[in-house]
């Protein structure tokens, strides 16, 4: 990024940011969920209860899919104190990007590298976005020295959405981090190979 022109500096969340405790989403997924499906006429299933009814999910979500099952909704007290922290992670994150006249904050997705397709990443650092509720990018960084794909989120201001696809772009168009994977046979047209 430097390379390119993006000035550079190390930060640090701001001490007493609490991710934990403004985490609003185990008590609007359920709702938000039947909601959506409501929308859908055609849909085979209506809540997140008939899904695990029916057995209609991965195996490897069975425990995360009962956990919000259970978790009280928007009327209970936790959410509006969850609410709460948001706002205070929000009004940090935002803080330091104003302090420090930052257009984004840019870290790695995962602090690991990519687990296999069967597994699912332990160590992600997506959840910023989530927690604060302000725009994120995610976007391919390039390769590990062994060729596993790894890639970097770009978080910004609220309604700076333009702005991190501008800066995501730029990156992409200099470094050009995608390649096929090795396995990907050349694709043709008209008999000519692309």
């Amino acid at each position: 990024m430097t390379d390119i022109g993006a000035t550079v500096i190390e930060v640090a969340l701001p001490g007493g940011t609490d991710l934990a405790g403004a985490i609003v989403w185990d008590h609007e997924f359920k709702d938000d969920l039947a909601g959506y499906l409501a929308g859908i006429p055609e849909a085979p299933i209506a809540s997140l209860a008939e899904i695990l009814e029916r057995g209609l999910f991965h195996p490897s979500l069975e425990t995360r899919l009962r956990h919000l099952a259970v978790t009280p909704g928007r009327d209970d007290p936790s959410y509006r104190q969850a609410l709460a922290k948001q706002a205070e992670a929000r009004a940090a994150v935002t803080g330091l990007l104003d302090r420090l006249g930052l257009d984004a904050l840019v870290y790695p997705t995962l602090r690991q590298k990519p687990p296999p397709i069967s597994g699912s990443p332990r160590r992600s650092n997506a959840r910023l976005a989530a927690v604060t509720g302000l725009p994120a990018l995610a976007a391919p960084a390039g390769f590990t020295a062994d060729g596993l794909p790894v890639g970097f989120e770009l978080l910004g201001r609220s309604l700076a959405d333009a702005r991190l696809v501008a800066l995501a772009y730029a990156y992409e168009q200099a470094v050009r981090p995608r390649r096929p994977p090795p396995s990907t046979p050349a694709l043709t047209l008209s008999g000519a190979s692309v």
